[in-house]
C-alpha cells in the first residue's frame, strides 16, 4: 500500500467514540521510515480530501446524521495529527513557518 492509502486507513476508521491516538499513531509512523516532512505533506492531502468529502456529505445528509459526524471526527483527527507533527517539526528546526497548514 502506499502512504496516502495507509494514513488514510490509519485516520479513516470508525469508532463508537472519538479516539484521536497521537502516541500509536506516532509509533506507526516511525516503523515507516518517513520523513516528517513528507508526511506532513501527505496529511496536508488528506486533509484536503477529508474536507471536501465532508462538504459532500454534509451537502446530501442531515447535521445529525451518524455520516457527517463521523466524517468531522476523521476531520479533527486528521488536523490534530497535523498540528503536532508541525510543531514537533518547528520546534526541531527552528522554523516558525517552514511548513504550512494549508
Amino acid at each position: 500500500m502506499s502512504l496516502d492509502s495507509d494514513l488514510r486507513l490509519w485516520v479513516c476508521q470508525y469508532r463508537e467514540a472519538p479516539s484521536y491516538p497521537i502516541t500509536a499513531f506516532d509509533l506507526w509512523f516511525k516503523r515507516q521510515g518517513v520523513k516528517e516532512a513528507d508526511l506532513l505533506a501527505h496529511l496536508n492531502e488528506l486533509q484536503h480530501q477529508l474536507d471536501r468529502e465532508a462538504k459532500e456529505v454534509e451537502d446530501l445528509a442531515s447535521d445529525c446524521s451518524q455520516t457527517v459526524v463521523q466524517h468531522q471526527y476523521w476531520c479533527f483527527y486528521c488536523a490534530q495529527l497535523r498540528a503536532h507533527y508541525r510543531l514537533r517539526h518547528c520546534v526541531r528546526t527552528g522554523a516558525t513557518q517552514s511548513v504550512a497548514l494549508h
